[in-house]
């Protein structure tokens, strides 16, 4: 009888890791105690959940697949007026909640639904809000003022630990470099600066530990931050801007928004902490999710609405999946 090194030319190997790289790979987990198959691969897909009870853009968006919540934004068709609602999915459906006290859009959110975190954003041309509000997952709570007036704004992190970076000025000034972190009570202004002028790009991480990427106009950087200073990170497959983005810092997605002149996208890339790789589309069109909400892991991740997206679409994401088994002598 052949051996297993005779077929394959090389011999099991031992490894700390609980799941293979290929299909038909074999190997003996040393953490495990035992020999492992990596029986498949899946690939990532996209699937159309329950529509939103209201269309809405540039919205606050935080939480999970199953629990997600969506706050304020515009409210679309753009008329040019603001949602003063909140809204939350359980995975089947989405309801109805509280009211936001300030209306806002181009607006950043992050936490989770029992503990969450609503700052910066406008309310209309030359009027930049510094305000933040904390969710409990039925009532807001006034929190510190951010330091300076700016929207489309880059921001992720729990509401104890968060972290905003770059955004337009007002009343005049352009596109920031300038770093921001929450604490949970107020906000201070970090002396470090982003690499370049940033707006309308993503992030995931905290205020000690994130990852940010794309933005505006059409940017493929990335750089991660560590809570000191930022340094570069490797280059996305697309620039973007206004994309959905959600994840963790070494297992991020980024889908849809726009690349001019190119107009809306339904692409998607993943990031596994060392490069970016091409994903799968998304299943609808033009600009879906631009200005959208984005929430949870790069496993089980959420995105909604957006600019032309009317009624208000819900997509879940599911991540590329494996499939392991034990090898036994039965």
């Amino acid at each position: 009888m052949a051996t297993y090194k005779e077929i394959q030319g090389t011999a099991v190997q031992s490894l700390t890791s609980s799941t293979g790289t290929e299909e038909g790979q074999i190997w003996y987990s040393t953490p495990a105690g035992n020999l492992k198959l990596q029986a498949n691969i899946a690939t990532a897909s996209w699937a159309t959940a329950p529509i939103m009870n209201e269309s809405r853009a540039a919205t606050a968006s935080f939480g999970t697949q199953t629990s997600g919540v969506a706050a304020t934004g515009l409210i679309t068709p753009v008329t040019g007026s603001y949602r003063s609602t909140t809204e939350k999915y359980n995975g089947t459906s989405w309801a109805n909640s509280t009211t936001v006290p300030t209306p806002r859009a181009y607006v950043n959110g992050g936490g989770t639904e029992t503990a969450g975190i609503v700052y910066g954003g406008d309310s209309g041309p030359g009027a930049g809000i510094s305000s933040t509000e904390l969710y409990s997952g039925s009532a807001y709570t006034a929190g510190g003022a951010l330091p300076n007036l700016y929207y489309n704004a880059v921001g992720t992190g729990p509401s104890t630990a968060t972290i905003t970076v770059g955004g337009a000025g007002y009343p005049t000034a352009g596109p920031q470099r300038t770093v921001s972190t929450y604490n949970g009570t107020s906000w201070s202004a970090n002396p470090a600066t982003y690499p370049a002028t940033l707006t309308r790009g993503r992030a995931v991480g905290d205020s000690s530990n994130a990852f940010v990427f794309g933005g505006s106009p059409n940017q493929t950087t990335s750089n991660t931050w560590n809570g000191t200073s930022f340094a570069g990170g490797p280059t996305m497959n697309v620039g973007r801007e206004n994309m959905v983005g959600f994840g963790a810092v070494t297992n991020a997605v980024a889908a849809g928004g726009t690349n001019n002149p190119s107009g809306g996208l339904t692409t998607s890339e993943t990031y596994n902490g060392t490069a970016w790789s091409t994903g799968t589309a998304m299943p609808v069109g033009k600009n879906v999710s631009g200005t959208g909400g984005g929430a949870g892991t790069a496993s089980a991740g959420l995105a909604f609405s957006g600019y032309y997206i009317v009624p208000a679409i819900t997509l879940e994401y599911t991540g590329a999946g494996v499939g392991t088994k034990t090898i036994t002598t039965s």
